[in-house]
């Protein structure tokens, strides 16, 4: 009975700390869009690539990125398109939206791959 207990409590421990960990990374994220600053942006993306189980640059790991984004935080986006934009290496594009205190703030983020790799990484945020 005491080795139960315990088991539920280090699980319990163990996903509210995962669950603070995903928080710190959407405050992040949030912060970055609203305040227009593409490295807090990027880190707070880079950070949402890495905790994928699969980091390679498909369409389908693109639409996992944003599910996850958006599942686990107060933001909407979507795909704009995948592979689309023709630059070496290619880029896609999703977008990003958030409500701040003075209203909706939509920015699209361009992700790629790392030239020799499939590794997916952010590459910019725009309007």
């Amino acid at each position: 009975m005491r080795l139960i207990l315990i088991f539920i409590i280090a699980v319990f421990v163990s996903s509210s700390c995962k669950k603070n960990a995903e928080n710190g990374n959407c405050v992040l994220l949030k912060e970055g869009i609203s305040a227009n600053n593409k490295q807090q942006v990027n880190n707070a993306i880079t950070n949402y690539i890495n905790s994928l189980p699969i980091t390679d640059y498909t369409e389908a790991n693109v639409n996992k990125l944003v599910q996850t984004i958006t599942g686990g935080c107060n933001i909407k986006g979507g795909l704009y398109c995948f592979d689309c934009i023709s630059t070496l290496p290619s880029q896609t594009e999703i977008w990003l939206e958030i409500t701040a205190s003075g209203g909706i703030i939509r920015k699209v983020i361009d992700l790629t791959y790392t030239q020799g790799t499939t590794k997916m990484k952010f590459s910019n945020m725009h309007d």
